[in-house]
């Protein structure tokens, strides 16, 4: 199992128009499950939030994602 936590802040907003923000906050949860000695799956959680530089406005969103290695 892992998590990783990231946040970003800056002065100045990151771009202008509808996608500017000045604050990115994420974090990440993720883990490994060893089905054989062959097969790994996995599957992450993932949630983020930003504000709006315009607004002030706060977004958050989710996101969820599964994977399988398979070494040969």
């Amino acid at each position: 199992m892992g998590i990783a936590y990231g946040y970003e802040d800056y002065d100045l907003a990151t771009s202008t128009g509808t996608l500017a923000f000045t604050e990115l906050e994420t974090i990440h949860v993720n883990a490994f499950y060893q089905a054989t000695d062959n097969l790994t799956l996995s599957a992450e959680y993932i949630f983020g939030e930003r504000n709006d530089a315009p607004t002030g406005r706060t977004f958050d969103a989710n996101r969820v994602q599964v994977a399988a290695q398979l070494n040969f």
